[in-house]
């Protein structure tokens, strides 16, 4: 119940105006003010709606409300339910997610979107050789990687075959395999964006045709690629197959009669034979006979993994179209064109697009474009030297994760600032000691000190600038408030209200007694509703109950054939809530309904009349009722407890 309840305020579309004085005090609760910000906040956030905004009655009945709502939070922090370790770990995980939307450089992500989309449009088809540096390689390995790479690259300029260098000299495992397999000499065919890594993509996306990238830096190591060819994408395509099960390797007489068997259910379907029969009758893929053969959208990039299907289905120009039967790995295909599906438009995808790139690795450079940003906006200064100063102290120890600080170190001295507050080296190194763990990828201790450096840097100054949301922002600092005071009053009311109106028993018995006649029923019957598929089982039925057949075996009998020939329910039926049973006069026993479409039978075991509910009916609603009581009580307890002040000119000032 508390996430739905963050949930829902977290999503609440608020429309606070600040063109009033907010700082302007509309009420002390034990002399704490609370300003008129805060309530403006709140009021417009829930009022935003009603047609008499800023009316006094309206501003004075949500300032009673507003009121409850405070005291039950100056309660929770008297109890000091704030400082709870529960409270803290909760608020803090809500505070992280709602900074989210200011620390992101949306500028930047818009235009990774557009450009992700940009390249949707295009298919590029590439070969790569690749020389493996991973992101934990010493610098000396990287450098002597994209050193080969340069060679290689000087090879293929000068004329060698880019398939013959990407077998003898890429360290891509696949490039070595038989042909037939995907990355055979480099080759990695048709791809889109999100396909391959960003660097690795955006190489592709901007090389011409037939030439050969510089060394591409990416997660695996230095890249050489080759653009083959380019071409429009073509969206998607829908199809349906009747499928022979002809597996490469099958006995050459039994080939022969399976590409007939194909050919001739083509004949026929070019004669007139109905797809659907025909498709339910021959086709042996049991995964889509029963669908009209109907198969899964693809595009063209090869992720289908039978080419000649794929080939033959983007062939086709009109929905209802059909192929000759088409051989691959797995048998023969008749084509059917459903519908082809063409990239849609920029507004249509932006949100999945925002979505993916979020998810994706370009994402980091967002986040570097938002680092870049906040470190210029909070004036981040770092000396030049500092790299040279810590690989003083990269030893083996990092790569064991048993790094200590040097007894004699530079610890005191400030290593970068963010506006006026200095951050020491030896604040560093304590942060080393306890962030650091065992690596066995890399192969330097530089590399580690390296990435722990920036790791830590990076983190201060995204720290620095969260820090300062509330006092940039003031829409989220109340919605951060709204958060932390909305857990409190969950937490009280539960403790209070929720909790102990449903724990109490005798007070639920006391409240059911004293308030019964809210608490009534209509007419109910308790009946057998019986629907049959057509009228000669439904008069069959009737005679099978007035032979005293009971439900359970009426059913079993007519349904042998079908479990469609007949449906029942049996329960207690509230008027109202069955259009059969409401069709019912008082004191009738049984209801025959015969129309165009219905064939119902409804037999009445007892007819219950309208009254007072018992208690075990309706607790839901005396608990319910029950805990307004006791919260009511508990509030004029909390008026007592607590001195209310209300600023009436302050209120009088906000009337529109």
């Amino acid at each position: 119940m508390k996430k739905i309840f963050v949930i829902l305020s977290l999503f609440a579309a608020a429309c606070t105006s600040f063109g009033q004085d907010k700082e302007k005090t509309i009420l002390t609760i034990d002399n704490t003010p609370v300003s008129v910000g805060d309530f403006i906040y709140v009021y417009e956030k829930n009022n935003s709606k009603q047609t008499d905004l800023y009316s006094k009655k309206s501003l004075e009945d949500h300032l009673n409300l507003f009121i409850n709502y405070r005291l039950k939070v100056t309660e929770a922090e008297s109890r000091k339910l704030d400082t709870s370790k529960a409270f803290v770990q909760e608020l803090e995980g809500y505070r992280k997610q709602l900074a989210k939307p200011y620390m992101t450089d949306n500028s930047f992500l818009e235009k990774m979107t557009l450009e992700a989309y940009d390249r949707l449009n295009e298919d590029v088809n590439t070969s790569h050789i690749l020389f493996m540096a991973d992101e934990f390689a010493a610098p000396a390995d990287t450098l002597k990687a994209y050193n080969k790479a340069l060679e290689v690259r000087k090879l293929v300029l000068e004329g060698q075959d880019f398939g013959d260098l990407a077998i003898k000299y890429s360290e891509d495992p696949s490039a070595k395999e038989p042909s037939y397999v995907k990355g055979y000499k480099g080759f990695l065919g048709y791809n889109l964006a999100f396909t391959f890594v960003y660097p690795y993509e955006s190489a592709a996306y901007n090389t011409k045709i037939g030439q050969v990238s510089m060394p591409v830096r990416s997660k695996f190591g230095y890249h050489l690629i080759k653009v083959n060819e380019r071409r429009k994408n073509m969206g998607e395509v829908k199809t349906a197959h009747i499928m022979i099960d002809a597996k490469d390797g099958i006995d050459q007489v039994d080939s022969i009669a399976q590409r007939k068997l194909a050919y001739d259910i083509y004949t026929s379907l070019k004669s007139g034979a109905e797809w659907t029969t025909t498709c339910a009758q021959y086709s042996t893929d049991k995964s889509t006979s029963d669908k009209e053969g109907e198969m899964q959208a693809f595009q063209l990039d090869g992720r289908l993994r039978v080419p000649t299907y794929e080939k033959a289905a983007f062939g086709l120009k009109n929905p209802g179209d059909i192929t000759e039967p088409v051989k691959s790995p797995y048998g023969w295909h008749i084509i059917k064109l459903l519908e082809k599906i063409p990239v849609a438009p920029y507004a249509k995808m932006k949100e999945e697009l925002v979505k993916k790139v979020k998810s994706s690795d370009r994402f980091s450079l967002n986040e570097q474009a938002l680092l870049k940003k906040l470190k210029a906006e909070n004036n981040f200064k770092e000396s030049k030297s500092v790299p040279s100063k810590l690989a003083l102290y990269a030893d083996s120890s990092l790569l064991k994760g048993e790094w200590k600080t040097p007894v004699k170190s530079n610890a005191s001295k400030t290593m970068f600032s963010i506006n006026k507050k200095k951050y020491t080296y030896g604040e560093f190194y304590n942060y080393l000691e306890i962030n650091q763990t065992e690596n066995q990828q890399a192969k330097s201790a530089l590399t580690i000190m390296n990435l722990a450096h920036d790791s830590y840097v990076n983190k201060a100054v995204y720290n620095y600038a969260e820090s300062r949301l509330p006092e940039k922002h003031p829409e989220y600092r109340l919605l951060l408030k709204e958060f932390r005071d909305g857990i409190l009053f969950f937490d009280l009311m539960q403790k209070e209200v929720w909790n102990k109106a449903s724990g109490d028993t005798n007070g639920i018995k006391t409240y059911y007694e004293a308030n019964k006649a809210k608490y009534t029923k209509q007419l109910e019957y308790d009946a057998v509703v019986y629907k049959a598929k057509n009228l000669q089982i439904l008069n069959a039925v009737i005679d099978s109950v007035k032979a005293g057949k009971t439900e359970t075996q009426i059913k079993q009998f007519f349904n042998q054939e079908s479990s469609l020939n007949l449906t029942s329910e049996s329960k207690v039926f509230e008027k109202g809530k069955n259009e059969w049973v409401d069709k019912l006069n008082s004191g009738q026993k049984e209801l025959k309904v015969i129309d165009n479409t219905n064939f119902v039978y409804v037999v009445v075991k007892q007819e219950i009349p309208a009254g007072i509910k018992p208690l075990n009916k309706c607790k839901g609603l005396v608990i319910a009722d029950y805990q307004s009581v006791v919260e009511a009580q508990w509030i004029e307890g909390l008026k007592k407890k607590y001195k209310v002040v209300t600023n009436q000119e302050v209120l009088n000032g906000l009337v529109k």
